[in-house]
């Protein structure tokens, strides 16, 4: 009752303060609006100031069959990134697949038909123009983007790629598609179970795999994990552990029989930042005999496991 009576004695004072309260909630709304608004518009201003500025880039140079010369290349090897652009804006499919080095061939597109149809009909629907920035030694960040002056629109998403060049032969080649590199090595270990030789590292942007040869010294096969635990297999610094992806390959692909030797192929999940510092590789949970292995029931009770650490460095 008292609320009624002080509303009725006092009508236009209630209104008046009311309104002011909805006139300052509207305004606040309004300025958090626009500076939402504004932000948006920077944001696109930014995309949009990469597109144009490749633009004017492309535009300084439109004939997009024009070659660059095999000397400015050997002086400037990240050179091979534009005529690589070139070739490919310009429906050169032999010409770009003839850039790429043998390592990216083997690894990526053995053949020029998988580099056409998984690489350059799936990005080269349209003219592509780019940007190139310096990410790692040899190693760049590319950024595909569609030619406004063809499509008739501008937009500010792109393809990301990461190029590495790369010197074969006296020759300036290019890896793309991720792949960064690949390495011979010749790094051996054993332990009373298994010689282990480890004999080719292929550097990927977000992965690396290594080519195993495991011979097993003893009369029982032996499974190098039970692919139950993802924690199992690693390489380490000795403070920080890159676990494998073993669980992509099967208990056959990790069966070595007695007296024999098998290849086996073992992904890690180490992104690659230009420095390589693992310096162990390391099986924990190896399986010594796979026979009894498979007759346990309760597989956490099966007790013949042993381990293997190989030094990198």
């Amino acid at each position: 009752m008292n609320i009624i009576r002080y509303y009725n004695q006092n009508k236009k004072k209630v209104w008046i303060t009311a309104s002011i309260i909805i006139i300052i909630i509207l305004v606040i709304q309004m300025a958090n609006f626009m500076v939402k608004l504004r932000l948006e518009r920077e944001e696109e201003e930014k995309k949009n100031e990469i597109l144009i500025r490749n633009e004017e880039d492309y535009k300084e140079n439109p004939d997009i069959s024009v070659e660059v010369k095999e000397e400015e290349v050997k002086e400037e090897k990240s050179l091979i990134i534009d005529q690589f652009i070139r070739y490919c804006n310009a429906g050169k499919v032999q010409d770009a697949y003839s850039l790429l080095s043998t390592s990216c061939k083997n690894n990526v597109y053995s053949t020029i038909e998988k580099f056409t149809n998984n690489y350059y009909n799936s990005i080269y629907k349209s003219t592509k123009l780019y940007s190139k920035e310096a990410y790692a030694a040899g190693t760049y960040k590319i950024k595909l983007y569609d030619d406004a002056l063809s499509t008739g629109k501008v937009s500010g998403s792109y393809i990301e790629d990461y190029f590495t060049v790369v010197s074969e032969n006296d020759e300036t080649k290019l890896n793309i598609s991720r792949f960064i590199r690949e390495e011979d090595l010749n790094i051996t270990d054993e332990n009373q179970y298994l010689k282990v030789n480890i004999t080719k590292k292929i550097v990927y942007k977000e992965c690396t795999e290594y080519i195993l040869e495991i011979k097993n010294l003893t009369d029982r096969d032996i499974m190098l994990d039970s692919l139950r635990d993802t924690k199992t297999a690693y390489l380490t610094n000795g403070v920080l552990k890159h676990y494998s992806a073993l669980n992509e390959n099967t208990e056959n692909d990790l069966t070595i029989y007695p007296n024999l030797t098998k290849k086996i192929r073992v992904k890690f999940n180490i992104e690659y930042n230009g420095i390589n510092n693992a310096s162990k590789m390391c099986f924990t949970n190896i399986i010594l005999d796979k026979k009894q292995y498979d007759f346990t029931e309760k597989k956490k009770d099966y007790d013949k496991i042993a381990r293997i650490d190989i030094n990198l460095k």
